[in-house]
């Protein structure tokens, strides 16, 4: 009977359609390959999660203790940023959150970020001042780009030929640097470190140049003054020495150092494993060596500076990141 088969079709149509019916959608799934390791102060090469079946649309969310600086969109499922933390972060996933409430997530792994090597550089050098004044200005003296957490590290050679002087100040821009460490050699001359903060806080942020002024004892000294710009770099005094085989000084695991030395003679001298900036001959009164090391994350532990003197005495300061 054509009028009953009809009626029983449009009844079933009917009933399922009142019941929910039709096509059962695929189960609400989570998919996407994390990258695993990252960089403190670096942009995280990231990755981005995709859900399929459910009911869209789709909400992504994080799970677990992330590191700051990396967050998702949570519309697109693209994970990016910059971690301003190092460490490893372990249980971390990812959530998806269909229109029907229901959730799925990526399967749980870790994250590790490797502690920001220190931002060390060398800036510039100036060994033109002469033994004539007590107060020797250098007048714009390069101190490198602004950056947010600067400090801007005087590395100081000087010598006096007949009675011993000593260093009463330095300021860099009107601003009081602080003495960080230093070595004198009795009658003969001084290798020190000195800082001043040079960061955003400072009336120096912003500046690449300022004037450097030494304020001695006395006249007669001669001094070589190396300027090192550091990001993120807290030094202590490590090491001060001064013998005929010179200071060795071990450097830390993503730890870095400075180094100043100066030999009684004007012969060959160096600094062994150590990026020399200056090596010269400063007048006719002594060799003034400055340099650096910046030691990789992860890289063992190792001494590595070591002053190599051919003659005289020879003095030197080191620094190391706490």
């Amino acid at each position: 009977m054509p009028g009953l088969h009809l009626g029983l079709g449009l009844g079933l149509q009917w009933r399922a359609r009142a019941a929910g019916g039709g096509p059962t959608p695929d189960p609400l799934a989570i998919s996407g390959t994390p990258v695993l390791t990252a960089t403190e102060g670096e942009a995280y090469d990231g990755f981005t999660v995709s859900a399929s079946g459910g009911t869209a649309p789709y909400v992504y969310s994080l799970i677990g203790t992330w590191p700051d600086g990396i967050d998702i969109d949570p519309d697109t499922g693209d994970i990016s940023g910059t971690p301003t933390e190092s460490g490893n972060f372990t249980g971390l996933s990812v959530r998806v959150t269909d229109a029907a409430s229901d959730t799925d997530d990526l399967e749980v792994f870790d994250l590790e970020v490797t502690a920001a090597l220190p931002d060390l550089t060398y800036i510039s050098t100036n060994n033109s001042n002469g033994a004539g004044t007590t107060t020797q200005t250098i007048t714009g003296m390069a101190i490198g780009a602004t950056d947010a957490d600067r400090k801007t590290f005087l590395c100081i050679a000087f010598r006096h030929s007949s009675s011993s002087r000593t260093l009463n100040s330095v300021t860099v821009g009107g601003i009081t640097a602080t003495r960080l460490a230093n070595y004198a050699s009795g009658t003969s001359g001084n290798c020190e470190i000195w800082a001043v903060d040079s960061g955003a806080s400072s009336s120096l942020s912003g500046a690449t140049a300022a004037n450097v002024v030494l304020t001695f004892s006395g006249t007669g000294c001669s001094s070589v003054v190396g300027i090192y710009r550091g990001v993120g770099v807290s030094m202590t005094a490590a090491d001060t020495d001064a013998a005929p085989t010179g200071a060795t000084v071990t450097v830390p695991a993503g730890g870095a150092a400075l180094v100043v030395a100066q030999a009684g003679g004007t012969g060959a001298n160096g600094l062994s494993n150590v990026t020399e900036n200056y090596n010269a001959v400063n007048g006719t009164l002594y060799r003034a060596i400055i340099g650096s090391k910046v030691s990789a994350a992860g890289e063992a532990l190792n001494s590595v500076l070591t002053v190599l003197p051919s003659g005289g005495t020879v003095t030197a300061v080191a620094l190391q990141s706490a």
